[in-house]
């Protein structure tokens, strides 16, 4: 793993500087890959009735294809209860045959305990360690609870307790046009999983194999940055929300897996003192053959090269984007006005993706497509079809405004 950070003055943002910390993880050839330690979750409630109940079945067919022998699964059900109706099993040729006769017919049932669902899912991988594989829940969901933990934030809270607490990732599906969308997405914190929103079998099929091909390529568990701030800086507040405490040198931040060949960027808004030494940064991760470990000085640079400079840009306006589309979310029904600001901004920032050619076109079409499917469902309540749209790290800045200049 190659670790490197710097501070540098910040893109968008004139008199403004950035921490940039940045660790780059090795590829992965085939034979190399993790197995899966997989929790699927599917909600049979009375409000996944109709389309997203029948694509529910799908779902099942394509991971008996995409699993392979050896991989770990859990099945759970839920309504009001939850009911686990595969035990973490280790998978034979056999199982993966038989898993549509795990599930049955799905009975559908009333009401809805998302959170109830969750906790059981991270019991299933009590006990239990595989080599080399990442703890991780899918959930597929309409996201609409109607009892225990019902808000955004009790739900976020949830997500970056089982990640801390059990070193459990969630990744989450939005199943059909109506789905909660806010709700979903606040499970998933940085460092842990994806979301995907779908409306169809072939955006189903899409945003399973995505989900499956970055879990089996996680080479870094439970990975854990140390920034230690030396006198050069004087201040540092993270700008993602990943979940971080300080320590005796300055602040541990929890990353989750990391997977092969993706590079994994944390942003922090610092203000420094370049005459004095800024302090280090560490790395420890749980890899492939053990605990493996490493560190890197952290420099003050006056102009980045071109293509750090590219990376910074790209991140920053990620990060902005996401942000307000999640402020759209949080608005959009308290205040739809408001929530419209927020979506403009998305695609200001967008906008500046595009004309700066930060953003390949295949990700930079997806962005497009997710956004137009919010305002559409701002305006008249509609979604998209024959797609699958991901909302991956990072996430997100502290409050931004809607006014804010770039």
């Amino acid at each position: 793993m190659e670790l490197k950070a710097v501070v540098a003055p910040a893109p968008y943002q004139k008199g403004a500087e950035l921490l940039m910390v940045e660790a780059r993880p090795e590829t992965l050839v085939a034979e190399e890959r993790s197995p899966m330690h997989l929790c699927v979750v599917i909600d049979r409630s009375s409000s996944m009735t109709g389309r997203p109940l029948s694509l529910v079945g799908r779902a099942v067919q394509i991971l008996s294809a995409r699993l392979q022998a050896g991989d770990y699964l859990a099945l759970i059900l839920f309504d009001e209860t939850a009911e686990e109706v595969l035990p973490m099993t280790r998978l034979d040729g056999s199982d993966l045959e038989g898993l549509e006769e795990w599930i049955g017919p799905i009975r559908v049932g009333q009401g809805t305990d998302l959170e109830g669902a969750l906790v059981l899912a991270a019991r299933s991988f009590e006990g239990q360690y595989v080599r080399g594989a990442q703890r991780r829940v899918l959930l597929i969901s309409d996201g609409f609870p109607s009892q225990g933990a019902t808000q955004i934030g009790q739900f976020r809270n949830l997500g970056h307790r089982l990640m801390e607490d059990q070193g459990v990732s969630i990744s989450t599906v939005a199943m059909g046009e109506e789905a909660n969308h806010a709700i979903l997405e606040s499970l998933v914190g940085p460092g842990s999983g994806n979301f995907y929103a779908v409306h169809d079998s072939g955006g189903l099929a899409g945003a399973l194999a995505a989900e499956l091909d970055a879990a089996r390529s996680a080479i870094a568990m439970s990975a854990e940055l140390y920034v230690e701030v030396g006198p050069g800086l004087k201040s540092l507040r993270l700008l993602q929300s990943y979940s971080n405490a300080p320590h005796a040198e300055g602040l541990v931040v929890h990353l989750g897996p990391i997977a092969a060949g993706v590079p994994r960027v944390i942003l922090g808004r610092v203000e420094s003192d370049r005459s004095q030494r800024m302090g280090s940064v560490k790395l420890f991760w749980q890899g492939l053959a053990g605990k493996e470990a490493a560190i890197a000085p952290i420099e003050w640079v006056d102009e980045m090269d071109e293509v750090a400079a590219r990376q910074l840009r790209r991140e920053m306006g990620l990060l902005h984007m996401i942000t307000a589309e999640e402020h759209y979310w949080r608005w959009q029904e308290r205040d739809p006005a408001r929530a419209r600001g927020y979506l403009a901004k998305a695609r200001e920032w967008l906008q500046t993706l595009a004309s700066e050619n930060l953003l390949p076109a295949d990700l930079l079409n997806l962005h497009r497509v997710r956004l137009s499917d919010t305002s559409d469902r701002l305006e008249i309540g509609v979604g998209m079809s024959g797609q699958f749209a991901v909302s991956r790290q990072p996430r997100a800045l502290p409050a931004p405004g809607v006014d804010s200049e770039h």
